[in-house]
């Protein structure tokens, strides 16, 4: 139980100081913590001695009126789930006292509720929190995790996955991270705002998880209750990344990259699913694709050409490398653009021209002049067509922009 708060408990007195009255608030040990009458304040009420001792609300005639001139006492106990907080004395005529010392005792309870209320929530959203990061670390046992989501209220049983936001903050005149005035930051305040934002978010329940992992990474652990097709579930994951990658967007003060990881029916996974949602961003940023949120599908070829076996880039992807590398060191770069628009076209010219707003003529020089240097031609072999899309998905990443 905590105390209560003096300064609040003054308010509230002063502003019904001002009725032909004396009011007194106690702690549990009758004890005046605040008074109408400032002298009194330290010390003990007896009226406090009598509430706290039978524990309910009573209207006592003044056995020293002649002295104060007030003809009742009400006392009342606060009491909130169960707990004693104090007490409330009102000395005045019998009809003022009830009546202030009611208004008084239901603003105290009601802000000691409330209060209380917030320690609770704040408490729960700590310690998922906690569970959160203990998951992305890998650092907690099964028995752990379990005894923790009881205790939440969440099915440990459930499907789950990483979303990972990675973000990059601005910094301007207003709005300068490395300021420490003694107050909450700048930076700490976005991130309770993105928290909260992200907490209020319509897909997600109260099975999931949402934390800062680190300085600059916001996760999302996300439940989904198992079923049979599972292509149903990442349609709704889709669905339910690209929600909270526009609550990002809305946010000014920093850019952002986000992915996700694999489904897992078994919670132990979900740091293999933060490590997944992680491999695409790095992925993404490496290919210099400009997208904010990386899905697998769009980086199918980025992600084959980093996992590719060594033997395959050093004897196929280097050795095409090489043959279209002038003899300054510079690239064939209009050929190499020219020829991977036309594979991502599938071989069809028209679309290609489209797309480069080049003629037809000069597509079709540049695939001969391909083909004359590398022996290349996507038209009449898939193999070919792979290793050219390989090929410039490779510089992309591994070769700087002036080659």
């Amino acid at each position: 139980m905590r105390a209560l708060n003096v300064s609040f408990l003054n308010t509230i007195i002063d502003k019904y100081s001002d009725r032909e009255c004396i009011i007194h608030i106690t702690d549990t040990a009758s004890k005046i913590i605040a008074s109408s009458d400032k002298e009194r304040t330290g010390g003990i009420s007896s009226t406090a001695l009598y509430i706290n001792d039978v524990q309910r609300a009573t209207s006592i005639a003044n056995p020293d009126a002649a002295r104060d001139s007030y003809s009742s006492i009400y006392g009342a106990p606060l009491i909130v789930d169960g707990e004693n907080y104090g007490t409330v004395i009102v000395h005045g005529s019998a009809e003022v006292s009830v009546s202030i010392g009611e208004m008084i005792r239901n603003s105290i309870e009601t802000i000691i509720a409330y209060d209380n209320h917030r320690s609770y929530d704040k408490g729960q959203k700590d310690m998922l929190s906690n569970l959160g990061i203990k998951l992305l670390n890998g650092s907690i046992s099964r028995e752990e995790i379990n005894s923790v989501m009881y205790r939440l209220d969440m099915n440990p049983e459930l499907l789950r996955c990483v979303i990972l936001i990675r973000m990059n903050y601005h910094q301007n005149n207003y709005f300068n991270i490395k300021l420490n005035l003694g107050y909450t930051s700048g930076i700490e305040r976005l991130k309770n705002n993105l928290m909260s934002s992200l907490g209020a978010n319509m897909y997600l329940n109260s099975q999931d998880i949402v934390c800062m992992y680190d300085y600059n990474t916001a996760v999302v652990i996300k439940s989904f209750i198992p079923v049979e097709d599972m292509s149903r579930i990442y349609l709704s994951l889709d669905k339910i990344c690209e929600s909270i990658a526009e609550i990002c967007s809305s946010f000014n003060s920093f850019s952002f990259k986000m992915a996700c990881g694999s489904l897992y029916p078994d919670i132990m996974n979900v740091q293999k699913s933060y490590n997944e949602a992680e491999d695409l961003i790095r992925i993404g940023i490496k290919s210099k694709r400009n997208e904010q949120f990386y899905m697998p599908e769009n980086l199918l070829f980025e992600s084959v050409c980093c996992y590719m076996h060594p033997q395959i880039i050093n004897r196929i992807i280097l050795s095409t490398i090489s043959k279209l590398t002038k003899k300054d060191g510079t690239l064939y770069k209009d050929i190499i653009d020219c020829a991977e628009a036309y594979v991502d076209s599938c071989m069809n010219i028209t679309e290609t021209a489209e797309k480069t707003f080049l003629h037809r003529n000069t597509i079709n020089s540049r695939l001969e002049k391909l083909y004359s240097l590398t022996g290349l031609r996507p038209s009449k072999n898939f193999g070919d067509a792979f290793i050219i899309k390989e090929t410039a998905v490779y510089i992309r990443q591994n070769l700087s922009e002036n080659q």
